[in-house]
């Protein structure tokens, strides 16, 4: 599969070890963007630089939606649980709980192993 096919097609399956890799990726592409916002700020180009940085940001959120939603395939659940995932995380701002548990159950999906063989959703590619 192809790196675009692995962050924007959100069928399939995903293993822990490339959605390990593509997760590193993702914080240094960001960080490279910040970088470049920061870079063309300094230069007088805030505008053009808070525009490329909110493209970027939202390509990154959806791919990493996507890679949740692979992840959740490869342990044979529903992508439908993203949604459980991010309605926690938007809930943390008001209830510091709700945000625990959304981050420890992001941590579980770099540890808890998909099942083997084929499921509903394929094979892990």
């Amino acid at each position: 599969m192809s790196i675009l096919s692995d962050l924007f097609n959100p069928t399939g399956r995903m293993a822990r070890l490339p959605y390990a890799g593509y997760t590193i990726l993702m914080y240094v592409a960001i960080m490279v963007m910040v970088g470049v916002f920061f870079l063309l700020s300094a230069n007088g180009g805030v505008a053009l630089g808070a525009i490329l940085l909110i493209i970027g940001i939202a390509a990154c959120a959806l791919a990493s939606i996507i890679m949740q939603i692979k992840r959740l395939h490869d342990m044979d659940w529903a992508g439908a649980w993203v949604i459980a995932l991010i309605v926690l995380g938007m809930g943390a701002s008001s209830y510091p709980l709700l945000g625990l548990i959304s981050m420890g159950i992001g941590i579980a999906l770099f540890f808890i192993p998909g099942t083997q063989g084929p499921n509903r959703f394929g094979s892990v590619q």
